[in-house]
């Protein structure tokens, strides 16, 4: 089955329109294109922003969006209960329920303030430059550390990664211990 890889959404609100760049996960080589997703712009005429939202959050659920960057709409799937909304249990929520659910998350993350947050492993003393599926890669040097504008993104990610204590500093503070 396939899906897009989803580098950008933009929701142009003056002329009512919805464009996406993105590929084909089955295509090779990857080449992002820009183009105007009717089903969303049609929904976007028909209805309001908030339903556009929502379908574009149902879409990354549903699995026909998948995030080529991180973004807002797939960072607010993170705060999904997965053990009440996932396929098995699908008779136990309407999609409506669900896209409400999925809107309140999205607008968390989005109320939430921006600052620039590290990820810091105090055993080891060191820094995350980047998570992946398996591991954290560091650096001895607070320069060097990925910066996340928001916490809460700094947080999931080291809800997946399960080794030591990791604290998140915002990037201008010392860590100190007690």
């Amino acid at each position: 089955m396939s899906y897009a890889i989803v580098k950008s959404i933009k929701i142009d609100k003056k002329n009512k329109k919805v464009y996406v760049t993105s590929t084909s996960n089955n295509v090779y080589p990857k080449i992002y294109r820009k183009w105007e997703n009717t089903y969303l712009t049609e929904i976007f005429k028909e209805s309001d922003i908030i339903s556009v939202i929502k379908e574009i959050l149902y879409d990354y659920y549903s699995g026909n969006f998948q995030p080529g960057n991180q973004n807002i709409y797939s960072t607010s799937l993170f705060l999904l209960d997965r053990k009440k909304y996932n396929w098995e249990n699908s008779s136990n929520f309407t999609e409506e329920e669900l896209k409400e659910v999925l809107y309140t998350n999205y607008l968390t993350i989005k109320s939430e303030p921006k600052g620039e947050f590290i990820v810091y492993i105090p055993d080891e003393n060191v820094y995350v430059t980047r998570f992946t599926a398996r591991r954290a890669y560091t650096t001895r040097h607070k320069e060097y550390a990925r910066v996340y504008s928001k916490k809460s993104t700094a947080e999931l990610l080291i809800q997946k990664y399960k080794k030591g204590a990791l604290v998140i500093l915002d990037k201008n503070e010392k860590f100190k211990t007690t």
